[in-house]
């Protein structure tokens, strides 16, 4: 059986709404435990899941799931720091394709 990366988004979207409904979450903390659980569903798609890993994917994946989890720190963090995060993955994903070359995109 072959899971896909939108069944595990799904999955990650309801486990965070089904903690807000059984009243472990205020709807702010669901919303960044929704991105922090996409985000590492993400990460483990792009590293153990994913059958393209030799290719650019090996670096897609995981590095827009570690994007997403910093995103998400927005709850737990002053907005200056969470922002911080956001751009030092971004800046972290642009120098690993730029290292990469085209290959890496493809």
């Amino acid at each position: 059986m072959r899971t896909g990366y939108g069944t595990g988004l799904i999955a990650s979207a309801l486990l965070a709404l089904v903690l807000l409904l059984f009243g472990l979450f205020v709807p702010l903390e669901a919303l960044a435990a929704g991105v922090a659980f996409i985000g590492l569903w993400t990460v483990w798609y792009g590293v153990f899941l994913d059958r393209n890993f030799r290719r650019a994917s090996a670096l897609y994946y995981p590095g827009w799931g570690l994007l997403l989890i910093a995103l998400s720190t927005f709850y737990f963090l002053p907005a200056r720091y969470a922002l911080g995060l956001v751009f030092l993955c971004l800046l972290g994903i642009v120098l690993v394709y730029a290292l990469r070359g085209k290959k890496a995109i493809r």
